[in-house]
């Protein structure tokens, strides 16, 4: 028998690859290799799927991790760490559910908005910290966050690009690790104050 987090993956690699208004139950039983009712059975509704993914998938892979560091640049660290791994472990859903145009796709991002207001706040208090420590220059906390997020989403797509022109394996995760801590540090180091 599939776990529910089993089928989530699944759901999440469908989402992904075909963006949520293609990705029917019916597709993602068949990839499952189980029966439409089975994954009625751990999602009621294909919003019920769509939630999980969200709640069980997508957020808790932008939150960091209860165990590092309280000093801001160690937890700024651990966000850009997070992100990679979405982006890479995941590659697609972000994107998928942030570009769908479907019927529905306002209420769905607006539920998303709601779900990552937690995450959110954790990183702007992460910025807040940085800046009341002199460690970079006030900025647009706002544009910050859309441009680490924008550099960040892309990493999925562009991994074979990365490869080829820059070096690094995304598929390795002592490669992603370092990718993680330059991209970081370069946060943290290009936006020292002037």
């Amino acid at each position: 028998m599939i776990t529910r987090e089993e089928l989530l993956k699944i759901a999440a690699r469908v989402v992904g690859e075909v963006g949520f208004d293609r990705a029917s139950v019916r597709r993602i039983a068949a990839e499952a290799g189980v029966s439409y009712g089975t994954v009625q059975h751990h999602f009621k509704t294909k919003q019920a799927l769509w939630k999980a993914l969200v709640d069980e998938v997508l957020v808790p892979s932008f939150t960091r991790r209860k165990d590092v560091s309280p000093e801001p640049g160690a937890a700024l660290s651990e966000q850009v760490r997070a992100r990679i791994e979405n982006a890479v472990v995941r590659p697609g859903l972000s994107g998928a559910i942030l570009m769908d145009a479907s019927p529905g796709a306002f209420e769905r991002l607006s539920y998303l908005a709601e779900a990552l207001t937690e995450p959110q706040r954790q990183e702007l208090m992460i910025i807040k910290a940085l800046q009341q420590a002199g460690l970079i220059r006030d900025v647009s906390v706002d544009a910050l966050q859309v441009t680490v997020g924008i550099a960040l989403s892309s990493l999925a797509s562009a991994g074979p690009a990365i490869r080829a022109l820059v070096g690094p394996d995304l598929g390795d995760a002592d490669e992603r690790e370092q990718l993680a801590a330059g991209i970081a540090d370069l946060l943290l180091y290009g936006l020292l104050p002037r």
